[in-house]
């Protein structure tokens, strides 16, 4: 068993003899990690439009509990808050923000807590609704009755959509040139 240890544990008991069974705890402190250096390294990324990691998912997620007493772990946990919010990709955002509810449920703030959870619903009912829309456009367009809600998989969604706008953009390039060929032999 793996125990994570926040910042504010520096050791701990390793072996529990319970009597007719003995557990051995594979401990991970975190009081030796700089929150501020972890905290600034993500930002940058994260600033300069690049791909987190899953290391540094995961350490965008316990980076509160690196943090020493409550009203940092506080701070921090809205700055991780803030930096997931600006990730481009929205799984990342929905598995950062739900991680950290999840590391620091003993201490978040309730009312936070809450306002994460509801934010996070609420994005994922939106989603649902584009996607819905999508998928109904979609049917539309291809001319596919279906019975159920959504039978197209993400993957063909996107190639789909691509080849749709891809269409639209090159009729609009040659209706274009059309156009400004006409205009330029009405110039002559």
């Amino acid at each position: 068993m793996i125990v994570i240890y926040t910042a504010d544990v520096e050791a701990a008991q390793d072996i529990y003899d319970l009597g007719g069974i003995t557990l051995k705890i594979e401990s991970a402190y975190l009081v030796n990690m700089n929150s501020n250096h972890i905290y600034q390294k993500l930002r940058f990324k994260i600033e300069n439009q690049e791909p987190l990691i899953e290391e540094e998912l995961m350490e965008l997620m316990i980076l509160p509990l690196t943090a020493k007493g409550t009203e940092a772990k506080q701070e921090y946990i809205r700055k991780a808050v803030e930096l997931a919010k600006k990730m481009p990709n929205q799984n990342d955002v929905h598995t950062v923000i739900a991680g950290l509810l999840t590391f620091t449920d003993k201490f978040i703030e309730t009312i936070y807590a809450e306002k994460l959870r509801r934010e996070l619903t609420m994005l994922t009912k939106v989603e649902q609704i584009i996607f819905d829309e999508a998928c109904e456009w979609i049917r539309k367009e291809l001319q596919t009755p279906s019975r159920k809600p959504c039978e197209i998989t993400y993957e063909r969604f996107c190639e789909e959509t691509h080849k749709r706008f891809a269409q639209e953009a090159q009729e609009k390039a040659l209706k274009e040139t059309v156009t400004s060929g006409n205009h330029c032999s009405n110039n002559l």
